[in-house]
């Protein structure tokens, strides 16, 4: 909840600007992406987040994994989906030529 907020707000950044100054929004958040990422960066090589002498971060909890679908491959309807998609790429190749 608190990480949609931070996008609504960070996002809402990119519509202030256009609002107020008349910045094209698609360059202010192309740039902002760019301030995300290396804020992200910054963030995770911290020490708080960082092993010390390696370049791996702690590990996160197992409650924290998220596990939609998590044998969708193996199951017989994640088969015949994957079956499908194939199948209907493969048609649309053909139809092109």
């Amino acid at each position: 909840m608190t990480g949609m907020v931070a996008g609504a707000l960070y996002g809402g950044i990119v519509g202030f600007l256009k609002a107020k100054f008349g910045i094209h929004e698609v360059l202010t958040s192309i740039m902002l992406n760019w301030i995300a990422l290396y804020l992200s960066n910054f963030v995770v090589q911290s020490d708080a987040f960082h092993q010390p002498n390696t370049t791996a971060t702690y590990p996160v909890n197992p409650s924290s994994y998220t596990m939609l679908l998590p044998e969708w491959k193996t199951s017989d309807e994640g088969i015949a989906f994957s079956e499908a998609i194939r199948l209907a790429l493969r048609g649309d190749a053909q139809n092109r030529h």
